[in-house]
């Protein structure tokens, strides 16, 4: 995706563009996820210590997870006037999501799990 980045302003709006909204996508999908962890962490490890504050509360984190679901519906409704478009972005995204399930499948099966544990322990390798 950074190489496309880079390469967008050799091609101008036509790349630009759909990229952009691509990327917005990606993000507020990211957003979404990162607020439902955090809710989900919030009940599953209620004495964890944590560095971060939500103001809020769980007010917040509903809040965000409300508005992060919000926007990612408006790209995803194809009648939203904020919705890709089909089908270059959308094809964009599949093409992408490919590329992680391609990459995700030879990942190195032994080390899979472990991350994931030593990540959710805070153990640094």
């Amino acid at each position: 995706m950074g190489v496309l980045t880079i390469a967008g302003p050799f091609f101008g709006k036509n790349l630009l563009i759909p990229l952009t909204n691509v990327v917005s996508l990606a993000l507020i999908t990211a957003c979404l996820l990162v607020a439902c962890a955090t809710m989900k962490l919030r009940f599953s490890e209620s004495n964890l210590k944590r560095p971060y504050k939500v103001p809020g509360g769980l007010v917040g984190i509903w809040f965000a997870i409300l508005a992060s679901a919000t926007v990612l519906l408006l790209l995803i409704i194809p009648t939203s006037p904020a919705a890709l478009d089909w089908p270059l972005e959308w094809l964009i995204v599949l093409g992408w999501v490919a590329l992680g399930c391609f990459l995700m499948l030879f990942q190195n099966k032994r080390h899979r799990g472990q991350e994931i544990s030593d990540a959710v322990q805070g153990k640094c390798t």
